[in-house]
């Protein structure tokens, strides 16, 4: 049986945001992994998951993730873990680029509600 080795040369690639870009690194099965990254000054929408617990890993960068009314700074090989129905927005207000790991389980592709900012 050949099990395929995945990298961001070989995975999909999707933008989104203000020119934030992500990697399906896994899209199949019961979790998913998306390596994405992010310029100065970009953030996402304030959302929320029913079902889904999601953990972020820095790689390169900080990363601000606002959880409920809480604002955690990640660096660099730190990581946190978001429980399903936490209100959360991530966003880079750092000078440089942030990449990052998303782990979810399950998976969120039908699992996300955007909020009003």
């Amino acid at each position: 049986m050949s099990i395929p080795v995945i990298s961001k040369e070989t995975s999909s690639r999707f933008t989104w945001g203000e020119n934030c870009h992500g990697w399906w690194l896994k899209r199949e099965g019961f979790f998913t992994v998306i390596e994405e990254t992010m310029p100065p000054g970009t953030s996402e929408k304030k959302h929320i998951h029913n079902l889904t617990e999601q953990f972020f890993y820095i790689l390169d960068g900080t990363l601000s993730i606002k959880l409920n009314d809480t604002v955690y700074q990640l660096q660099k090989n730190q990581g946190i873990t978001i429980a399903p129905r936490v209100i959360h927005q991530v966003f880079n207000d750092s000078n440089e680029h942030v990449r990052f790991l998303v782990i979810s389980c399950p998976h969120s592709h039908d699992d996300r509600i955007d909020l009003e900012e």
